[in-house]
């Protein structure tokens, strides 16, 4: 019986410490599935973490907790399986539905492709020109871009451009910016891919939607494998021509147009002997010779920043030679600091011996004042009784008491006080004999300190002198390095300078000729009134409230009558005051990779007629060559051409296309170079050189990286 019990109690011990540890809703899932109901969960009497599950004796099939777990991980993974086929089947059928529809509509998915993408012209081989500059030509009433190469076509594809409220603007245009990936900050961050940004406002060329005509907001969509081939054959600068109709390029000759001039007639011209090459002075007879051949006061960009390196190599030189005497002026300092603050170091030990040998004069001169204190006035005592006794003798010797035997020892006792009295007095005077020979020891050894701290003192300032003086030098020195890593990093600076401006020179030139009419006339006036020291404001051709204050203040000091308006007599007067020649009725502005160059008057002939808007492109051609082969394309003004009648209406006068009857060749006929600003062009001429002649002027989009931007509408 007692073995039974202890057998009991280990089988409860055994079910409290390895119970169930399933939670009650795995008890209850496990017991539904088992044939038991969910009351029978086990509720634990006892406070364990493993509740246990009551059994009903009415199951006909009894499974363990660990076989009802495997069989719930089985139907799970059986349901995942399911759903995974499932996937995979409505992804095969998705992909052969897809099939079979590309194959029905075949011939509609390729209509509608050619739709979207566009038709590209392909020329016959042998017509592709390899060199010559890259041009683009945009027709906003055709609704398509073709591509020159060398003056020839060798694609084109359609576009689509501004819809009505946002139209595309016709004009003389550049690539001022290229991005494979680029988003509108305008439109709602719309994809722009293979963009080729023309202004700064937001037009650009860019892959897009081109299966409707005038549904951008301003830019030119092109197809998308079009746009992607476009964009590596471009480089920045190339020149994109948007004309209301079709613009094509067609080669010219004529008297005005600059020609390369090769290095011979270089120096020909210059009047150089070629005795001058045989001597090895090329590099310095070149410099002179492009300065004497072109506008007077324009260098180069590659000679100015070759005059700026050498410049900044003369200033580097002086910094390093001045950096070793900092140097050495620092080492002086350090030492004489190190020196100094070894001796102050030895004058405070000096100060602090002697302080130290002052306290025991000064203790035994304090120790025998205070002796010589109290001897003084037991002397004092000593003389003031041997007085009082005296006087007590000399008032009472004749009275009867002091006679015979008391007398005499009254007189005893003043002897003794007399004798007490001189003893005290010898005391007296040695401990004086003392303190004088102590304090004559004390004022030695005190005028000694002081010395000493005097010296300790006088060795602090200096010491101080010297790092103010070592600090000094220091600063110098670091300043001096300085200005060796600074003066470094410009000559660095200037040598990549040098070959950025070489580099630069080999792109083509942008020029840009103009009438001095309307807003050029207002332009020339602000720069010239800036010149002068007015104020009027930035050259944007608008008389606005400074440029009106500036003419006004002006007039003012000219004694003349104060209109505020711009005219040809203001104009004269300008000119007058800042020194330079009267002005001509055009002006000729150079660029060369977006940095401009220079800008000269220039005649134009009849300036108030019409001019139109041509573009004259240089072909390419070999270096040394002496002539070079011009094509030009008439951007034609008109109003937007592709409005629509309305159906019953005729179509008004605005919206009918006006045409320039200027041509490229008249127009020419009507400009006249200087020979010096003639002479430069050539000797800068590259290929792909440009020429814009417009009577619309600068537009307002020409500005800091960018070419000329002319704007005909």
């Amino acid at each position: 019986m007692k073995r039974m019990l202890q057998l009991t109690f280990l089988a409860v011990a055994m079910g409290l410490l390895f119970g169930s540890s399933e939670p009650v809703e795995a008890q209850r899932y496990y017991a539904q599935n088992n044939g038991f109901s969910g009351d029978d969960v086990y509720r634990p009497r006892y406070r364990s973490n493993r509740p246990k599950i009551r059994r009903s004796r009415s199951a006909a099939k009894r499974i363990s907790p660990r076989q009802a777990r495997a069989r719930a991980r089985a139907r799970a993974r059986s349901a995942r399986l399911g759903r995974a086929r499932s996937r995979y089947i409505k992804r095969r059928n998705r992909k052969a539905a897809r099939r079979n529809v590309a194959s029905i509509n075949k011939r509609k998915v390729a209509s509608l492709k050619r739709s979207i993408v566009g038709n590209k012209k392909k020329l016959p081989p042998g017509k592709k020109s390899k060199k010559g500059p890259v041009q683009i030509v945009v027709s906003l009433a055709k609704q398509r871009v073709s591509i020159y190469k060398g003056g020839k076509v060798v694609a084109s594809a359609r576009v689509s451009t501004g819809r009505s409220g946002h139209r595309t603007p016709s004009g003389v245009f550049s690539i001022i910016q290229k991005r494979k990936k680029h988003f509108s900050n305008l439109y709602n961050d719309a994809p722009m891919p293979f963009m080729q940004r023309l202004t700064w406002s937001g037009i650009a060329l860019h892959a897009g939607n081109v299966s409707r005509p005038y549904q951008s907001h301003g830019c030119i969509r092109m197809p998308f494998g079009f746009a992607k081939k476009l964009f590596k054959s471009t480089r920045m600068g190339a020149h994109v021509i948007i004309a209301s109709g079709s613009s094509p390029l067609q080669s010219i000759t004529h008297m005005s147009l600059i020609q390369p001039m090769a290095s011979g007639s270089i120096l020909a011209s210059s009047g150089v002997r070629t005795a001058a090459l045989n001597q090895n002075q090329t590099g310095d007879v070149s410099a002179p010779l492009l300065e004497r051949g072109g506008i007077p006061g324009f260098v180069k960009p590659s000679m100015a920043a070759t005059r700026y390196l050498a410049k900044k190599k003369q200033d580097y030189q002086q910094a390093v030679a001045v950096s070793p005497k900092m140097e050495l002026a620092l080492v002086q300092t350090q030492k004489q600091f190190d020196e100094q603050e070894i001796q102050l170091r030895d004058a405070r030990k000096l100060s602090l011996v002697a302080q130290k040998r002052l306290r025991k004069p000064r203790f035994t001169v304090r120790k025998l004042k205070r002796t010589r204190a109290l001897r003084l006035r037991s002397y004092n005592k000593a003389q003031w009784r041997a007085n009082w006794a005296k006087e007590i003798i000399e008032k009472r010797i004749d009275t009867p008491k002091y006679a015979g035997k008391w007398m005499a020892m009254a007189t005893a006792r003043v002897l003794d006080r007399d004798a007490h009295a001189l003893k005290v007095k010898a005391r007296l005077d040695d401990i004086t004999r003392r303190l004088d020979a102590a304090t004559v020891v004390l004022d030695q050894l005190t005028d000694e300190a002081q010395t000493a701290r005097a010296l300790a003192l006088k060795r602090h300032t200096d010491l101080r002198e010297t790092a103010r003086l070592l600090k000094k030098a220091r600063r110098e020195y670091a300043d001096s390095r300085r200005r060796v890593i600074v003066e470094g990093k410009k000559v660095k600076s200037a040598i990549a300078g040098i070959k950025r401006a070489k580099a630069r020179e080999k792109l083509p030139l942008r020029i840009f000729i103009t009438p001095q009419t309307g807003v050029e006339r207002i332009k020339t006036a602000q720069r010239l009134l800036t010149e002068i020291g007015y104020e009027p404001g930035t050259a944007d051709g608008q008389v606005g409230k400074n440029t009106r204050i500036a003419i006004n203040a002006f007039q003012q000091e000219l004694d003349v009558e104060v209109t505020g308006q711009v005219s040809d007599k203001l104009i004269k007067e300008l000119h007058n005051r800042a020194g330079r020649a009267q002005a001509k009725s055009g002006h000729i502005y150079v660029r060369q990779g977006f940095v401009k160059l220079f800008d000269a008057p220039v005649d134009v002939i009849d300036p108030g007629k019409a001019l139109g808007t041509h573009l004259y492109t240089a072909m390419h051609f070999e270096k040394g060559a002496d002539s070079a082969q011009w094509t030009a394309v008439t951007v034609k003004n008109a109003s937007r051409p592709f409005r629509k009648k309305r159906r019953g209406k005729k179509a008004s006068k605005r919206s009918r296309t006006q045409l320039v009857t200027v041509s490229a060749q008249q127009a020419l006929d009507r400009i006249s170079l200087p020979a010096t600003v003639r002479r430069q062009l050539s000797m800068l001429l590259t290929p792909g050189s440009s020429m814009v002649i417009s009577d619309k002027g600068m537009s307002h989009e020409t500005g800091k990286g960018t070419d000329f931007v002319v704007l005909t509408k």
